[in-house]
């Protein structure tokens, strides 16, 4: 085995599915919207997840007191508006407004989620760890809302290695993609009116 720098073995150990992160804020824009690549499930009773949030980001300052926040999950429609979230700071930009996204109001709590998405997941916030330079949220999965005329591939974050990807978006190190194949198989292989009823 060859020891690796961490940025180096990143480019190896990749995708990482990409999340939105929809987190309310004192700013006029009353939301920020994040690009997340650091999320895991991490227990399934009761419904949980993990996200760290990046200490320069602005969302790592609005996570600190945030109560709710909701993960959107885009797809390959949104890929640009997905990197713009990831490269535009909500210190200075509404990103609703600079993505053209429109709120979805959800049930549980004040928090929008983003109505072009596949899905919206409401959170509550349970514990917070700071974890060297990021913070590590762990919210309760307190609502699953997907979108049943949004059928497409979920969007990843990947390394140089574009192999069995069809990249939509680059911008410097960051590249945004879906699985390379047909989206007509991926459709037709799932079955979203089975999982509905």
């Amino acid at each position: 085995m060859q020891e690796l720098k961490r940025n180096k073995f990143r480019a190896l150990y990749q995708p990482s599915k990409l999340l939105l992160g929809i987190i309310p804020t004192d700013a006029p824009s009353e939301f920020n919207i994040i690009a997340l690549c650091f999320t895991m499930t991490c227990s399934y009773k009761p419904p949980m997840i993990a996200v760290s949030f990046e200490k320069k980001n602005f969302s790592y300052e609005l996570m600190k007191s945030a109560s709710n926040f909701v993960l959107a999950v885009p797809g390959e429609s949104l890929a640009e508006q997905a990197m713009k979230c990831g490269l535009l700071s909500g210190r200075t930009a509404n990103k609703f407004h600079e993505c053209s996204f429109t709120k979805q109001q959800l049930p549980h709590t004040n928090v929008p989620g983003i109505s072009e998405a596949i899905a919206n997941i409401e959170l509550s916030v349970e514990s917070r760890l700071i974890t060297g330079d990021h913070l590590t949220v762990i919210g309760r999965v307190i609502g699953y809302h997907v979108n049943p005329k949004n059928v497409e591939k979920n969007l990843l974050a990947i390394g140089p290695n574009i192999q069995g990807y069809k990249l939509l978006v680059r911008k410097g190190l960051h590249r945004i993609a879906v699985i390379q194949g047909h989206s007509d198989d991926f459709i037709d292989g799932f079955k979203l009116d089975r999982i509905l009823s």
